[in-house]
């Protein structure tokens, strides 16, 4: 009795290693300026689109549509609008069974977020400093 339980604290400690280190070999296709893709919402396909504006917690689509993103992956990227509804992007529809499997293993596992698609990061986002403006207390 004793020994079934320490295996099968064995076997659910070495699943969570193996779901928490399983993101490494996902495909890299990540979400880029000017890369089209494909939008699923409610995990129902919505439309394709390019986009053209990409920050740390949205992406813009036609220039004027930002989109919210709170996670993503090495091909994928999640948001949730304020109204309750879950937004997918995707590269390839043929990765779409692929993303909700890696959603439900990053819900479970904790997956980190993948920062290698910001490098690209658009200007807007940059703030400098302004001249001329005094500080009287």
């Amino acid at each position: 009795m004793v020994i079934t339980a320490i295996y099968i604290i064995i076997a659910i400690v070495v699943l969570y290693i193996a779901l928490r280190l399983i993101h490494k070999i996902y495909p890299l296709d990540p979400v880029t300026v000017g890369k089209t893709i494909n939008i699923y919402q409610d995990n129902t396909y919505n439309r394709t689109a390019t986009v053209t504006g990409l920050h740390s917690d949205r992406v813009v689509i036609y220039d004027v549509l930002p989109l919210p993103v709170h996670y993503r992956g090495r091909f994928y990227s999640v948001g949730y609008t304020s109204d309750g509804y879950s937004l997918m992007f995707i590269g390839r529809k043929k990765l779409y069974f692929l993303a909700r499997l890696a959603e439900l293993i990053r819900k479970i596992a904790n997956t980190p977020e993948y920062q290698g698609d910001l490098l690209g990061e658009s200007a807007e986002e940059t703030t400098e400093p302004v001249e001329g403006v005094d500080d009287e207390m």
